[in-house]
Order: structure tokens, then C-alpha cells, then sequence
């Protein structure tokens, strides 16, 4: 909105957003939105590029696709999304604490007591469902308890690199409860991550 001379305000509790799981890999479609957003100059440099997949099922190679993902820690594609902010937009180091709608304009308080009025609020809370709650804003929880994600990074032993650039791995059947391993390359790691059942 900033770049396109449209005031804005983003009110966030984080200066710089602190490390977080999240998912970290981008791929075609989220490239695609990137580079039509103008975004993908900025955020490309902080990637690291892997343009070939690996799959593996039952212990074997089943085949290496080709693609492009690139890999970045989400604390760092946030950082760098935010760095791109320019005037007329601006940012507020603040938590919101309510939301009040109306057909003309939007009042959001801030839990310093400062409020802000503006015609459109876009709200982005994650897992925080009082303020969604507060604005009539339900959701559909599809798959209750569905995934655990465990992350981590990854060294090769007794050689320079692995011999892939980025790899899917799935179990044999559903006994193992889990869905799937996923390598791929970031800035100076090869990040796992783990997506597990309850």
C-alpha cells in the first residue's frame, strides 16, 4: 500500500519479528504473488535456491523433480518484507487489544489506550482468536489435532554437502504417523521438517 502512495499503518508488538516455526519454503505459486507484488527483489536475495526435488518413498528414489523452491527462515522473510515498508505507510510498536466496526470508518485500540481510525483494518492475528471473535469472525477447524511440525537443521556426516538439493521423504503407510520429511537449503543450514500426527 506504501509503495502504492496509499496511507497504512501496521501495528505490530515486535520491532523485529522474533525466530518462529513456520513454514519456511517458498514455492512456484508463492513465488509468482512475490514477484507480482514487486516483493520478489527484495526477498529473493535472502533466499537460498533449490531447483530440484528429490522424492523418496519406501527407502528408494522415486523421483527428482524439477521446480523451484526457495528456502528462508520465516523470521527473516518477515524482517524483509517489513524492511520494504516506505511512507505513506508507517509502523507501530503496539498490540492491539479491540476492534470496533462500523459501514464508514474502524476504530482500533491499541492496549497503550491509543486509538486509530481507519476505513479498512486488515487483520493478520494468527492463532489469537479474541480479536477475531470480538469482530463476529468465526472458523471451521477442519482436522482438530491434526499435525505436530518438529524442525530442526541437519549436517552431512563425513562428506562436504548432501547429494541433493532439497528432499521429500514419506513413510510407508500410516502406521508410522507421520506424513512427511522435508529437507531443504536456507542460509547456511539444510532445515528438516518434521510433520508428525498426534
Amino acid at each position: 500500500l506504501g509503495r502504492k502512495g496509499i496511507p497504512a499503518i501496521v501495528v505490530d508488538p515486535h520491532e523485529v519479528y522474533p525466530p518462529e516455526l513456520r513454514c519456511e519454503k517458498i514455492d512456484a505459486g508463492q513465488i509468482e504473488i512475490l514477484k507480482k507484488t514487486g516483493l520478489g527483489d527484495v526477498v529473493f536475495p535472502q533466499t537460498v535456491l533449490a531447483s530440484e526435488l528429490d522424492v523418496v518413498r519406501m527407502g528408494r528414489l522415486v523421483d527428482r523433480k524439477p521446480g523451484v523452491q526457495r528456502g528462508i527462515m520465516y523470521d527473516n522473510l518477515v524482517n524483509t518484507i517489513r524492511g520494504a515498508i516506505r511512507e505513506p505507510a508507517e509502523r507501530i510498536k503496539g498490540k492491539v487489544s479491540g476492534v470496533a466496526t462500523s459501514s464508514d470508518r474502524q476504530i482500533v485500540t491499541l492496549s497503550s489506550g491509543e486509538e486509530l481510525s481507519a476505513r479498512l483494518v486488515i487483520l493478520a492475528n494468527g492463532l489469537n482468536l479474541g480479536l477475531r471473535e470480538s469482530i463476529g469472525m468465526g472458523r471451521e477447524m477442519l482436522a482438530p489435532a491434526h499435525s505436530i511440525t518438529v524442525a530442526f537443521d541437519v549436517t552431512p556426516v563425513g562428506r562436504g554437502a548432501f547429494p541433493f538439493q532439497a528432499l521429500s521423504y514419506y513413510p510407508p503407510g500410516p502406521a508410522e504417523k507421520y506424513a512427511y520429511l522435508t529437507l531443504f537449503p536456507v542460509k547456511g543450514a539444510m532445515r528438516a521438517n518434521f510433520m508428525v500426527y498426534r
